[in-house]
């Protein structure tokens, strides 16, 4: 009969020690997995807390600047080579005959 005793114990107790070791092993996990996930979270927040620093520095570096509105004008400068003819005559000749050519084919119908 103290033998059964002694068994039923033994087995109870290793029951017992188990189910503890196995909710310390889930407990750890647990912190393992909350501190891993709360070091990414700071890491995260701090990457982002440095990008807007630099955005912020940059946006009032953009505040400082003074801007210049630039319009560009276009101004036509009489030069001596336009004023004069630099064509000769059968230069003019051969451009006279290629718009009249080119009028011609413009005002054929097919």
């Amino acid at each position: 009969m103290a033998s059964y005793k002694a068994i039923i114990l033994i087995v109870l107790l290793s029951v017992f020690s188990g189910w503890k070791a196995n909710t310390y092993y889930t407990g750890y996990e647990m912190n393992l997995e909350k501190n891993i996930t709360a070091s990414i979270k700071k890491e995260i927040s701090d990457m982002q807390y440095k990008q807007a620093e630099q955005l912020t520095a940059k946006l009032n570096e953009l505040k400082d600047q003074d801007f210049k509105v630039l319009k560009e004008s276009q101004t036509i400068i009489e030069r001596p080579i336009y004023s004069q003819q630099c064509i000769d005559q059968d230069g003019i000749e051969l451009l006279k005959r290629y718009k009249e050519a080119s009028n011609a084919l413009r005002n054929k119908k097919p």
